[in-house]
């Protein structure tokens, strides 16, 4: 285990072995499908800002988008007009 104690109170002593994770695997070929979401207008990756591309059911009231690579530290917005 990589790491160190971690105090969790009390004497510098006592606390539990905390494994420090520095390099995160990235998801790949990731597809997301969102139901009840006819007021989405788009989709954006944060914190770049990248538009992502969406796809509408024949019903209007579901899309699915698709990403390439997701990291660990991005989130997809969806945001609804108004």
């Amino acid at each position: 285990m990589r790491g160190g104690k971690i105090s969790v109170g009390g004497s510098a002593n006592q606390g539990y072995a905390l494994e420090v994770i520095e390099e995160l695997e990235s998801l790949r070929d990731v597809k997301i499908s969102v139901s009840d979401a006819g007021n989405v207008t788009r989709a954006t990756l944060e914190p770049q800002g990248r538009e992502i591309i969406l796809s509408r059911t024949d019903d209007s009231d579901s899309i699915s988008l698709a990403l390439d690579e997701l990291t660990y530290h991005q989130i997809v917005v969806l945001h609804e007009k108004l």
